[in-house]
This record gives C-alpha cells, structure tokens and sequence, in this order.
C-alpha cells in the first residue's frame, strides 16, 4: 500500500536520490499525493532546486527570470537526463528522464519539474510507465512497472534514520580545459614566446631612440640632448646584436658608452639594450638546451 485517501491519495516522502548516485538523501518528512490530474513531480524549494542542480550539471541552458523554468537542446540532453527516484510510504518511484523531460518547442526542451513548499506531488510526470490503480475499497493506492517499461522494480526500502542527509552535489567528471592546446613541442612554444619578448624590449628602446634626431651635435643644445654620439652608439649596438654580427664585446660597449654617456634619456636606453642582449643570449640558451 503506497497511499491512503485522505483526501487525497496520500503518503509519506521521506528521501529521494537521484541516477546511479549512491547517495539516497533522507529529507524531513512531508506530506507526498498521487494525482493523475497534477502535471508535474513537485516538491519543497530546497529538495527540488537540488534536484535541478544536480541534474543540469554540465549542461548549457537557459533560465527564465519569470517562471524559473529551465530551457535545453533535447538533442543534446534529452536522452541522457538521469532518473530521480522519491520515497513514497517506504517505496522507491522512479521518474525517468524521457517522464520529467518534455519538447517544449523545435530542438528545445523544459523540464516537468514545480516547487511546493509544504508537500510532494506526484502527477502525471510521475506515474507515466506504471501501472497506477486507485483502490477505492480497501483505501489504497498500488504502482507496478508497464510490461514495456524500462523503469526498477518497486523496492521496499524504508528508511533507517529521520536524520536529514546534507544535500552535496557529487563533483563532477567533466573538466574545462583552461589550457591551450596545440600540435607545436613544448621547447618551440617557450622559444616563441621567449622571443615575442625580447622582440618587444627591442622595438621598443629602437622606437625611443629613433624619435632622438642624429644630427652633429653642434646643431643642438648638449644640455636638453645629451651626448648624441653615445645615442648613435647604443642605437648601433641594439642592430648589431640582433644581426648578431658586433665588432666589439658587450663590455667593452658598456664602457664606451658610460664613458660618454651624461643624461637619463641614454642611461634608461642602455639599461633596456643590457636586458635585451641577456635574453638574447638567455633565449639561445634555452633553445639549444631543449632541442
């Protein structure tokens, strides 16, 4: 016996879960009806907004802001959508995916799925591949599985404990990969971006001096340019070291250039042509190493 009328047919829900999760939840006990004229598997907020968490996990959809309904491609969902089994007066009822899961229009689908704050109601969403009969003599109400039906067995599986099972969702196996993936070796995607950076110091000190003008230094004030020939020199340096083809160490371009060099403007220059030329040198380095 699954339910008495009262005036409804009526029983005790006291636990669902949800798929092959082995985790059945036990929930306070509330008031669980059997009626052919309500629509959906209904349910208190906190129990139903669970269910729906959990069972919309890795799915794209939509949810309206109104009626809180949820919208999703059935083509990609539908068949996939995990049975919720509720407890019902000690009994396991199975409400499969293709039962809650409905068309609502073209490739988009809604679930059959309500709140009720202070009971469970099992409609039509719930009763669909059973047999349900209303017993009216003897005060009861009975479900058995159609012969074509893929749903379980009814179970006898009271539960054990009024002790509420906190509601977790299981992680999840799916990951989101936040890493690019591509088909180059590891060595050539440091080396790609090891270059990017130097590439970036680079043109950058040759723009800043580009924009300091190369003329003799007896057409300017030496007080607002500085000492140009130490401009010119670092400049050459920079497009030596990067064809790779200097006459001169890059010590003794140190010490020529502080030797003559006197402003701010040259010294930020040169300081930003050392770290080029380490890189460079850093960069060559680690090529060999990884190939």
């Amino acid at each position: 016996m699954l339910g008495t009328i009262n005036p409804y047919w009526q029983n005790i829900v006291d636990g669902f879960y949800i798929g092959g999760n082995a985790t059945k939840y036990t929930t306070a006990q509330k008031l669980g009806i059997v009626d052919s004229g309500w629509t959906t598997l209904s349910g208190p907020k906190t129990q139903i907004e669970f269910i729906l968490s959990y069972i919309t996990q890795g799915m794209t959809y939509t949810k309206s802001s109104t009626t809180g309904s949820y919208f999703f491609s059935c083509s990609k969902y539908l068949a996939s959508l995990p049975s919720i089994f509720v407890r019902l007066g000690g009994y396991w009822i199975e409400i499969q995916g293709k039962d809650y899961g409905i068309v609502n229009s073209g490739d988009t689908c809604t679930f059959l799925i309500g709140i009720n704050e202070d009971f469970w109601a099992l409609g039509m969403t719930a009763m669909r591949g059973y047999y349900v009969t209303f017993d009216i003599a003897n005060d009861r109400v009975g479900f058995a599985p159609q012969n074509d039906s893929t749903k379980a067995a009814i179970v006898n599986d009271p539960a054990t404990s009024s002790t509420e099972t906190p509601l977790t969702l299981p992680s999840t196996t799916t990951t989101t990969n936040t890493k690019p993936t591509s088909s180059l070796p590891e060595w050539a995607i440091i080396t790609i971006s090891v270059c990017a950076g130097v590439i970036a110091v680079v043109v950058a000190v040759l723009v800043a001096l580009e924009l300091i003008p190369e003329d003799s230094a007896d057409t300017y004030d030496d007080n607002y340019y500085g000492d140009l020939r130490s401009q010119k020199r670092t400049r050459d340096f920079i497009r030596c070291s990067l064809l790779n083809d200097c006459q001169e160490s890059k010590e003794t371009a140190i010490q020529t250039l502080a030797a003559s060099m006197g402003d701010e403007i040259n010294g930020y220059a040169v300081n930003l042509l050392l770290d080029a030329y380490d890189s460079l040198i850093e960069l060559a380095t680690s090529t060999a190493m990884l190939q």
